[in-house]
């Protein structure tokens, strides 16, 4: 499953919060620094490297040593850049006081049905923080080309204590490492790399695994890549480092979008979806894991998803509420009959 700023909306009875919407995370980050907010003409992305230009130019409080103030001119851009990070986890640790993590609604993610959550999100709101376990997974091999912050990306994961077989991942960054925050040009820059270079592991897990072409090894496969991906925390079982990672469970997993726009801006998500309508080409149609998003009939562009681009088909709704419900009923039959949901 993969879930973006909508999750909140919902949970939150579509409140427009700091968790649920970027611009009002960038609006009370710049409270924090006591920067001037950016403009809203601008997109996020570009408002967020206007928000760094001014903490230069002007001076800001930092969010770490008790408002300790940074002189105008003083800082550099990277510096700033980490103040900045901090400060949105500041903004985001506010919000997870008050935010209902005990409700069904803000359960939902954990329930195993799901196993593999990808969060497009940077907070763990959903969880009671005494009750979750950051995982690094198998960061720190530096077995890949990598750059620290990008393995970290790619590696690391939380689990709730309730719910051991649910992993959630954090593409765009965790407050767990606010480092890791993906939020400016400078870090989206460093995206497509990192996604080329995790599915370079991918393909040479399954080159090993499957040793043929023949797709009748199909199925050999994912029955080691599901015993694969899930040892990594059972005693002396090793797991290979190709594949304990968000990207695989994406290539691999069926996936369910909700709360997430999927826009074509999603460069990322799109080049990733396209690899993955490759791989599974050669499968029978009814034999490919399912991918679904979840979309409002008020807003969603009809024309463009009847093409069902890579695979995607939309589960429209009229009522997000009776929205999420059918997306978990959906999953649900998609266990009891593979192939068919």
């Amino acid at each position: 499953m993969i879930v973006g700023s909508g999750f909140h909306s919902w949970v939150l009875g579509h409140q427009n919060t700091a968790l649920s919407s970027w611009n009002t995370l960038i609006d009370e980050t710049a409270q924090v620094l006591q920067v001037s907010r950016p403009s809203q003409t601008l997109p996020p992305v570009l408002r967020w490297e206007r928000l760094l230009e001014s903490a230069i130019d002007n001076g800001y409080k930092r969010a770490s040593d008790s408002g300790h103030w940074i002189l105008a001119k003083a800082g550099q851009a990277n510096a700033v850049e980490a103040d900045a990070k901090l400060a949105v986890k500041e903004v985001l640790r506010r919000h997870h006081q008050n935010y209902p993590f005990q409700s069904t609604k803000s359960q939902f993610i954990l329930d195993e049905i799901f196993g593999t959550v990808i969060s497009l999100n940077f907070d763990n709101c959903w969880t009671d923080p005494r009750n979750f376990t950051y995982d690094p997974g198998l960061f720190g091999h530096k077995k890949t080309e990598l750059t620290e912050v990008e393995e970290k990306r790619l590696y690391c994961f939380v689990k709730s204590n309730n719910h051991p077989l649910t992993r959630v991942w954090f593409p765009k960054g965790s407050v767990n490492d606010p480092s890791t925050i993906r939020m400016g040009l400078y870090d989206y820059g460093s995206q497509p790399n990192a996604l080329k270079e995790a599915f370079k592991l991918v393909k040479s897990y399954e080159k090993d695994t499957l040793k043929s072409d023949e797709v009748i090894d199909w199925k050999k496969y994912e029955e080691s890549f599901e015993e694969a991906s899930l040892n990594h925390s059972e005693p002396g079982k090793e797991t290979d480092y190709r594949i304990n990672h968000w990207v695989a469970h994406f290539l691999y997993r069926p996936i369910y979008f909700a709360g997430v726009g999927l826009s074509t801006d999603e460069s990322g998500l799109w080049w990733l979806l396209a690899q993955r309508a490759r791989n599974h080409s050669r499968l029978p149609y009814g034999e490919r894991p399912k991918t679904v998003i979840l979309v409002h009939a008020d807003t969603y562009s009809r024309e463009f998803w009847a093409n069902r681009p890579f695979g995607v088909e939309p589960l429209v709704c009229d009522n997000w509420e009776f929205g999420w419900e059918e997306l978990l009923a959906r999953a649900s039959k998609r266990r009891e009959h593979p192939g068919m949901f």
